[in-house]
């Protein structure tokens, strides 16, 4: 037991036996602990420490004498390792000796307990990857104080010791161990003699061990074990296919030891509601006498009875079961109760249990590859068969049985060809053929389809329905989708009802509740949807949520209107092209929201995405016009200069046959094309085209905008001053509009005036606010502009090794955002490196401060340039920000 509060710092490993190396092969590993540590250390404080202090000084020596190595050490345990089990039972003995010879104060006796293991490990850097070392912890929490625990392996290893003696308990049941083992006490002179361990003698059950091996649940072992212990019923609830069987089998294989009266599985699968007492009867074995109603027998064995009942498969006779085990828990004790169930029973005092999919880059793909084995003993994967393997899985959702049905396969199919099978189809007939497998497991439709039939009418549109969402959704979104599918039912609870039935999957966030379908569910429950006719419905409900939620005519995207866009992207995504099939304009306006709610000039990708809704949404409406406009800013950030004034050709022909703007910004096509005639160095085109759209302007945004734009005109005509008033009035309606990314935008180009009159001070005010609120955005494009802007004020403090190495990252990142700078900003960067050659440093040496700040990571840089700002803003006597 690891002491809390200020002991527990007493137990970090003995610095001058770190780097000690670790033996291999055949090890004995020893864990001990003190017993009652959390007690004694409530009690008695500051005494406790001194005394924890001296326990650590004496077995420390026990080891080193012993040639033991210390491997970690928490609070009052120890974990080590002999290469010799016979020095490390000399060891183990030494030890419980020493604690007891040792003047502890009165009433603070310490008592340990030890267990030991030997089995074959080998380290891995200053620790063990074994699975000997998890049964030696093991045998280490069965033991009891002034104990040295050990198993037969220990006994074999170590061979006959004169001085004391192996001393046999019996067979056990211990977790981590598949079957029953072998535990003996170590007696002899100056040892206590000592009660019999925690663990149990076996017990009986009806258990029948797997012929497969348990892959990827182990920490979902512990965690059901935690539950069970606080007593009534468990529940481990979830959809078919996610191993709840096989979970609660190995459960009782590994914790059969903890029941006198041992563990009892009833599987209920094929049972109708009045046969369900019958089923659990038959479960003890000759349990009814003839002429006896079943299900009073059955309370009667159980009343005195201590054990754990297991009832699999319980969600066709929920209210069924929920009585009987209602009646278990009043009148028996000592029966814990286990039930699987793709929904809660929902008898009082119910602990639900929701399991969760394999990992899939860990526990899924190591799960196929041991049942592919299964098939073709001799399959090594590539890398490439892995990356297969991986998609395989993901497609599958991480569900065990569906990647059991597709590893089946592996004798015939090569892993891409599965993989290609269920991109196709989801493999929704894997395991077609395979007849003695039950009926609702042969196929992965087969196992939905079942929860299907459990529905009723309503929750069935409503399962139907949320299959619009690809992605995750939260309460709000799944309520109106389910609204419109099932009018006139509490759409909340029609909702969790589909959460209790483990078709939709509930996802705890920060603050915040979101659903989500598995892949393999959404396919089967949006076909369902396809065959009601209902489709459009649901899809239109969606599409209004949303738009009414983050669409660009409702206001304009603020932190919380960007995220809420953000988080709902997977999902308008997937919406876009079955909404345009019946309703193109609103389609656009969905385009728009995935558009405008990133920083799209950071994001090659959005340049591409733009392309394909401005083919396949044509329809002349102002939501084209916004599209036009924000696939424009992406292009024009790329220097792909000829493609906006193509799209600008468009774009000034569909204005004036609406003739109209998007209302919610009147000014973007125009800012864009004021943009392009800078870049060109038309000054005198561009401050007339800025001056005319400002005059013409009704919107805050568009007043952001070209305000923006006339800084940059004036500050290319070096008229700073009139530059500054620009920017200062694009920053005011920045402010007015709340939303961060322009006001980052607007305190960069601040920062760039300042820069240009050279007032360092305002411009590492100005920056550093742009900065902070770029990394709070995660804005990588803004992050960059900061570094740039902080790598030329280094260089003016004559700092040019850090100048060259900002810079270096900051050009790379513009690059691979696919970003370039106006010509006077290039040129100011490329005179950097002039500049630092010319302060001494070597054409070398600025190569690799360059290529070191190409390597480094944004956190770092974005560090290194808030530390230039901030040096500056103190220097200054101003160390806040705009």
């Amino acid at each position: 037991m690891t002491a809390a509060g200020p002991a527990a710092e007493v137990g970090a490993r003995d610095p001058e036996r770190k780097g000690e190396e670790l033996p291999g092969g055949l090890v004995t590993f020893v864990f001990t602990d003190i017993v009652g540590s959390s007690r004694l250390f409530r009690e008695f404080g500051d005494q406790y420490v001194e005394a924890l202090e001296a326990h650590h000084a004496l077995l420390r020596a026990v080891w080193v004498a012993h040639d033991g190595v210390e491997v970690s050490t928490a609070g009052d345990a120890f974990f080590v390792a002999f290469g010799s089990a016979r020095a490390a039972m000399h060891a183990c003995v030494a030890a419980q000796r020493a604690i007891a010879a040792a003047p502890w104060p009165p009433g603070l006796a310490l008592s340990i307990r030890i267990g030991s293991h030997a089995g074959l490990a080998f380290p891995r850097g200053d620790n063990y990857v074994a699975f000997a070392v998890h049964q030696a912890a093991r045998i280490g929490s069965a033991a009891v104080g002034d104990q040295i625990l050990v198993t037969s392996d220990v006994v074999e290893a170590c061979g006959f010791v004169p001085e004391w003696s192996f001393a046999p308990l019996g067979r056990f049941h211990v977790r981590d161990f598949d079957h029953p083992i072998e535990l003996f006490n170590v007696v002899g002179p100056g040892l206590a003699p000592v009660g019999p361990p925690t663990a149990r003698p076996v017990e009986h059950h009806n258990l029948v061990r797997p012929r497969t091996t348990f892959v990827g649940r182990h920490a979902e072992l512990d965690e059901l074990s935690r539950l069970v212990e606080r007593g009534g019923l468990v529940t481990v609830a979830g959809p078919g296919g996610l191993g709840k069987t096989r979970l609660v089998t190995e459960w009782g294989l590994a914790n059969g030891a903890s029941w006198p009266d041992g563990v009892w599985f009833v599987d209920l699968s094929a049972a109708s509601a009045d046969l369900v007492p019958l089923t659990i009867a038959a479960a003890f074995g000759d349990l009814i006498r003839p002429g006896e109603a079943e299900w009073p027998a059955v309370l009667a064995h159980l009343r005195n009875r201590t054990l754990a009942l297991l009832l699999d498969n319980c969600e066709h006779v929920l209210d069924t079961v929920a009585d009987l085990v209602d009646e278990i828990l009043d009148g028996c004790p000592g029966v814990a109760a286990v039930a699987t169930s793709r929904a809660p029973l929902g008898v009082t005092g119910e602990q639900v249990w929701r399991m969760r999919p394999l990992d899939v880059e860990g526990a899924a793909a190591e799960l196929f590859l041991d049942r592919v084995r299964l098939a073709d003993p001799a399959f090594e994967p590539t890398d490439d068969d892995r990356a297969d393997i991986t998609e395989v899985c993901r497609r599958l959702d991480g569900l065990p049985l569906a990647i059991e049905l597709a590893a089946a396969r592996g004798g015939q199919l090569h892993p891409r060809e599965i993989r290609q099978g269920i991109e196709a189809s989801l493999l929704d007939r894997a395991a077609s053929g395979r007849s003695r497998q039950p009926d609702r497991q042969r196929t992965m439709q087969a196992l939905i389809g079942w929860s299907w039939d459990l529905l009723d009418e309503d929750a069935r549109a409503a399962f139907a329905a949320c299959s619009v969402f690809a992605g995750s959704f939260d309460t709000a979104a799944g309520c109106a989708v389910i609204a419109a599918a099932a009018p006139g039912h509490d759409a909340l609870q029609v909702l969790l009802g589909l959460v209790d039935a483990s078709l939709v999957v509930r996802e705890a966030g920060a603050g915040v509740t979101r659903f989500r379908m598995l892949e393999t569910i959404r396919s089967y429950a949006s076909q369902r949807l396809a065959d009601s006719g209902r489709a459009d419905a649901a899809v239109d409900a969606a599409a209004r949520h949303y738009l009414d939620r983050c669409g660009l005519e409702a206001g304009p995207l603020d932190r919380s209107r960007r995220d809420d866009a953000r988080d709902a992207a997977d999902n308008l995504r997937a919406l876009i092209p079955i909404v345009a099939a019946h309703d193109v304009e609103t389609a656009q306006a969905l385009a728009c929201v995935v558009m405008a709610q990133d920083d799209v000039r950071s994001n090659r990708e959005a340049i591409e995405q733009g392309r394909g809704y401005l083919a396949d949404l044509p329809a002349p409406s102002v939501h084209r016009l916004a599209l036009i406009a924000l696939q424009a800013d992406s292009l024009l950030f790329s220097d792909q200069i000829e493609a906006v004034w193509t799209l600008l050709a468009e774009a000034d022909e569909l204005r004036a046959g609406l003739g109209a703007d998007p209302v919610w910004d009147d000014a973007h096509i125009d800012a864009i094309r004021c943009s392009l005639l800078l870049m060109g160095n038309d000054r005198d085109a561009a401050l007339a085209a800025a001056t005319s759209a400002l005059a013409n302007v009704r919107t805050t945004m568009g007043r952001a905008r070209i305000n923006n734009v006339l800084a940059l005109v004036y500050a290319e005509r070096e008229e700073y001053p009139a530059a500054f008033e620009s920017a200062r009035r694009a920053y005011e309606a920045e402010l007015e509009r709340g939303i961060p990314l322009g006001l980052a935008t607007a305190h960069g180009n601040l920062a760039e005036l300042s820069l240009r009159m050279g007032d360092d001070t305002a411009v590492a005010v100005e920056q550093g606010a742009a900065l902070r609120l770029g990394l709070e955005l995660g804005s990588e494009r803004v992050v960059a502009d900061s570094v740039l802007v902080a790598s030329r004020l280094a260089g003016r403090a004559g700092r040019w090794a850090q100048a060259v190495e900002l810079a270096g990252w900051g050009t790379a990142e513009l690059d691979r955002l696919g970003m370039t700078l106006y010509p006077s900003d290039e040129a100011a960067t490329q005179e950097i490196e002039v500049n630092a050659r010319a302060s001494g440093i070597t054409d070398e040496d600025v190569s690799t401060l360059r290529e070191r700040g190409r390597a480094a990571n944004l956190l770092d840089m974005a560090t290194a340039a808030r530390e230039v700002f901030e040096a500056i803003a103190r220097a200054a006597g101003n160390p806040g920000t705009t």
